[in-house]
Order: structure tokens, then C-alpha cells, then sequence
């Protein structure tokens, strides 16, 4: 009887040991996938620069054609419509940081976004700056609204 017994208690450690090892593995699997996605998100929006901003954007925003240059001596060329109908303003920019996050500021900026963002105007535009999902530059106009500036890869600088 005492060989039965230790046999079974053999048997049953082993299985213990067994089962803590593959109900511990997909606990590794998922905080190994949770780092890695911070870690992406994290480094995404902090290797951004003054140096990675130049580049020609393109906005989505309805109702007409908006494209945003910076240029890297630190002026932007901003055109609003179509071909037959474009108008074409200048002026500066700049890198800010603050509690909220990397920014651009552009000055002055004409704003022909769509009424419900508020009226024509020229002022001074403070753009959230961050990263899509596959790595180009965003100008953030309305976050809750989708609307972005996207910097076209094919044309930096």
C-alpha cells in the first residue's frame, strides 16, 4: 500500500506540475503581447521630432481639396481647392511641447474647415501631432470627427 500511494502522489505532482505549466503559458503569451503593444505606442509618439514635420499633408476634409507643406526652414504653403478655384497662403511653423503632447504651430492659418468646426477665420492653428496606425505623421484637425492632416510619404521634405 505504501508503494500505491506514493506512486499516485507521484503521479499527481506530475500532473500538477504539468497543468501549472500550460495554464502559465498563455499568461506569458499575453502579457508579452501587452508589453509590446505599449511599448509600440509609446515609442511611436515619442520618436517624433522637429526634424520628421516637413513633408507635403493632405487633409480629409469634406466639401473641398486642403494640402498643408511644411517646408523644413520652418514656412508652410498651405492651398485650399481645386485647380480652377485654388487659393495658396503662407506662413510659419513651429515645434511646441506641452502637458498634452507634441504640437505644431502654424501662423497665420486660413481655416475653411467645415462650419460645425466653427467659422472662416485666420488665426493661429495648435495641431495635435501623432502617429497612424501605419506610421505616417498626423496633423489632428477634429479627433472626434476623423478629420487629419496625413503627411504623403512619397513627397517629404
Amino acid at each position: 500500500m505504501v508503494r500505491v500511494h506514493a506512486l499516485q502522489r507521484h503521479k499527481s505532482s506530475y500532473y500538477a506540475k504539468r497543468q501549472m505549466k500550460m495554464s502559465s503559458s498563455p499568461r506569458i503569451v499575453v502579457l508579452v503581447l501587452v508589453y509590446f503593444h505599449f511599448a509600440a505606442c509609446k515609442s511611436s509618439n515619442a520618436q517624433l521630432t522637429a526634424a520628421d514635420m516637413p513633408g507635403l499633408y493632405v487633409c480629409n476634409i469634406p466639401e473641398h481639396r486642403e494640402m498643408v507643406h511644411l517646408r523644413a526652414d520652418g514656412t508652410f504653403v498651405q492651398t485650399i481647392g481645386n485647380d480652377s478655384q485654388r487659393e495658396v497662403y503662407h506662413g510659419h511653423w513651429s515645434v511646441e511641447t506641452s502637458e498634452v503632447g507634441f504640437q505644431v504651430m502654424l501662423l497665420p492659418y486660413h481655416f475653411e474647415w467645415p462650419s460645425y468646426l466653427g467659422p472662416r477665420s485666420t488665426g493661429a492653428w495648435v495641431a495635435m501631432i501623432r502617429r497612424s496606425r501605419g506610421g505616417n505623421v498626423l496633423l489632428i484637425v477634429s479627433d472626434d470627427d476623423g478629420l487629419y492632416c496625413e503627411r504623403n510619404e512619397l513627397r517629404r521634405g
